[in-house]
């Protein structure tokens, strides 16, 4: 979520506590004040959303990490010594057996380890004079399905965080706007009380900070908010 549209999140809070405390039982505020509340609802599913994506993300890279540890080693790097050895009875065997440096991406290594699991079934039986461990096979297996369900959950994670981010910058305009009306209303309503009027300017202010000037702070009008795009 960016710094903007938590500091529009904040302020529809603050806006909404104001209007419930202080109501008007005219139908316009009745209904604007019920959509306030709706909206800040689904921006509170969203950001619930956002943060379960982005901890999903974390998860998910942190197994893929430990997950390709282990295929590189013990489960490639046994294919490839023995492939070494059994260059004696097939030249250049070895090539097939090549191991991908350690920080290729994750989808070279898994290229690349997948076709060493398939060149390795390939020559099973020149490798196993050589001291080729056989249940390597169902092990990288194993780990290779893995590594790819890993892979499957950290896209999923992915996708959801970054609809819900987006998702987000929609609500955070919504609820702009919804203020914007509140705030035309809550002026003609405490035109005659200052102090009220004081409090709901403060309530509905959206704070933010100057880049030129970053110990300045600058209050947005929910009516000018509204009309900066929320990113």
């Amino acid at each position: 979520m960016s710094g903007r549209t938590r500091r529009i999140l904040e302020m529809a809070r603050r806006a909404l506590a104001f209007v419930v405390a202080h109501p008007d039982q005219s139908a316009g505020f009745t209904t604007a004040t019920a959509q306030l509340a709706e909206a800040l609802a689904s921006a509170g599913a969203l950001s619930d959303q956002q943060y379960n994506g982005i901890r999903g993300v974390r998860s998910a890279t942190a197994e893929k990490m430990n997950l390709r540890r282990k295929i590189r080693s013990p489960q490639l790097e046994h294919l490839a010594s023995v492939a070494r050895l059994a260059t004696r009875e097939v030249p250049e065997i070895d090539r097939k057996f090549v191991l991908v440096r350690s920080g290729a991406p994750n989808l070279a290594f898994r290229t690349a380890a997948r076709a060493m699991l398939t060149a390795g079934q390939a020559e099973k039986d020149v490798l196993l004079k050589h001291g080729l461990n056989e249940s390597v096979f169902a092990g990288l297996q194993a780990l290779l399905d893995q590594f790819d369900a890993a892979t499957e959950k950290s896209d999923e994670a992915r996708r959801s965080h970054v609809g819900a981010s987006l998702a987000l910058n929609g609500v955070g305009h919504e609820l702009l706007q919804i203020v914007a009306v509140l705030d035309s209303m809550n002026r003609l309503r405490f035109e005659d009380n200052a102090e009220k009027l004081a409090e709901w300017k403060q309530a509905s202010s959206v704070q933010s900070t100057s880049r030129t000037a970053p110990e300045v702070a600058r209050e947005a009008t929910p009516a000018a908010a509204a009309a900066t795009p929320v990113t």
